[in-house]
């Protein structure tokens, strides 16, 4: 299984960080917010024959808003076969409302689009799923596969289902938007700090953790002082366009 950090920030664009998205054996991509598309691109990942499925955490603008552009790109590029669209129940109506807004003509994409809508309970082949808790309906995602298995967070406090879903993974990515002394404002916005996400880690007994959706620069190395004081696996800052294998 090979990762790729196709974004690592948090809801702002940054000179190092673009917002999230993750690439999954080039036939996954995990969420899409501002500047996935140009990332894409830069590591030559073809759009026409790469790429299966999308997996959309939420439907926050830096989760999602370079969804649209990826669709147009995918037209552009000649891609004719299916693009599989998985995420929260309303995901179709959401996508289409984009389309139409952003004055996609009609019958401009040509390729078949499938949605798949979950409510965070469901197991889709090699995908398990579980809902956390964010300020609006957010479900986190487990990849099990023969060469290793991986959670990602989307964005959330922490919680049970998250740990339960995470438990024994090779990875996991979970969100640390804020240093402790920041917890205040995780809580109120529906987000985690360093310390949380290892403690999340911890509980859960993944083998590696990998911080993700960091907010400021500035707090990189708060952040993962925070993790490594509850979880004594190994964990990695993301960065933009980090390539992992498993």
């Amino acid at each position: 299984m090979r990762i790729v950090f196709i974004g690592s920030g948090g809801s702002r664009v940054t000179k190092r960080r673009s917002c999230p998205s993750i690439l999954v054996d080039n036939d996954t991509l995990i969420d899409c917010g501002p500047g996935s598309l140009k990332n894409l691109r830069l590591i030559g990942v073809d759009l026409v024959d790469c790429i299966d499925r999308i997996l959309l955490s939420h439907t926050h603008a830096d989760h999602i808003s370079d969804l649209v552009p990826i669709l147009w790109a995918m037209q552009l590029d000649g891609r004719s076969r299916k693009l599989t669209l998985i995420g929260p129940k309303g995901l179709e109506y959401t996508v289409t409302d984009l389309l139409d807004l952003l004055g996609t003509p009609k019958g401009f994409i040509r390729y078949p689009l499938e949605y798949i809508e979950i409510d965070g309970r469901e197991t889709i082949g090699d995908i398990s799923t579980c809902m956390v808790e964010h300020s609006i309906h957010t479900v986190a995602y487990r990849l099990d596969r023969s060469g290793g298995s991986l959670c990602y967070s989307g964005d959330t406090r922490p919680c049970r289902r998250l740990i339960d879903l995470a438990y024994g993974a090779d990875i996991l990515i979970h969100e640390a938007s804020f240093p402790n002394s920041y917890v205040d404002i995780a809580v109120r916005t529906g987000h985690s700090t360093g310390r949380e996400a290892g403690i999340v880690a911890y509980e859960s007994s993944v083998r590696k953790l990998i911080l993700f959706h960091i907010s400021l620069e500035d707090f990189e190395e708060a952040i993962l002082d925070e993790a490594r004081s509850v979880f004594g696996g190994d964990i990695i800052l993301a960065e933009d366009l980090l390539s992992i294998e498993i």
